[in-house]
């Protein structure tokens, strides 16, 4: 489930479907049928993206992320778990920096990753 229109937060999620060949659909959200179905899911969804596989209902990018990649073999090896974690939660964290600096226009944002990568 993610807000219609655009992919956002939910394009990584998309992409390791892709990737592990398996079929999805995508649940465009408007303000009331979110409100409705966070309500109903009994577990603690914050914000989407949303993944429902089955009883599970799973909120969060990268949490998504590391519960597909498992069930998908996408996920390291153990001795690598940890410094792909960190890399992940380091994209994380750029992403929404990166989103918030949008309300200063695209030049900000540019900006502040610029300023993050060197």
């Amino acid at each position: 489930k993610y807000w219609g229109g655009f992919t956002g937060r939910a394009e990584p999620v998309m992409m390791i479907l892709e990737e592990a060949k398996q079929p999805w659909n995508w649940d465009k959200q408007s303000g009331g049928t979110w409100t409705e179905f966070k309500n109903t899911t009994g577990s603690p969804v914050f914000a989407l993206p949303t993944i429902v596989m089955g009883d599970t209902v799973l909120s969060q990018t990268t949490a998504i992320c590391a519960k597909l990649g498992k069930d998908f073999g996408l996920y390291p090896e153990a001795k690598d778990e940890f410094t792909v974690w960190s890399v992940a939660l380091n994209i994380a964290d750029l992403w929404a920096e990166a989103y918030k600096g949008r309300k200063g226009g695209a030049e900000a944002s540019k900006s502040f990753i610029d300023g993050r990568l060197k």
